[in-house]
């Protein structure tokens, strides 16, 4: 099974996080899932229901000041995306190469 963990999207918990409330401190971020407020200044309602016509799921926040999906590594969702890892080094004779993408 695919995780957020393992998601090219989601970002581990950062030392910025230890301002977050204690039961948050250990969730990572997912930047896939749409974030806005649904009093958005800079978009209509018409304008705001455009933009997230294709969008399968987005956090919302009544004031219109900040949403954020938070989750731990372990989670899992439809929208995965793998992280890029690069190719790990082999040596050809004496000389270590990597592999670049």
């Amino acid at each position: 099974m695919t995780t957020c963990g393992q998601c090219k999207h989601w970002a581990p918990p950062e030392p910025k996080d230890d301002e977050d409330p204690i039961p948050f401190q250990s969730f990572g971020r997912c930047g896939r899932i749409a974030h806005t407020g649904s009093r958005d200044p800079y978009c209509s309602p018409a304008e705001l229901s455009e933009k997230l016509k294709d969008e399968k799921a987005v956090a919302s926040d009544a004031s219109g000041y900040f949403a954020v999906i938070k989750c731990h590594a372990d989670f899992g969702c439809v929208l995965f995306e793998q992280k890029h890892t690069p190719p790990a080094p082999r040596t050809v004779g004496f000389d270590t190469v990597t592999e670049l993408p």
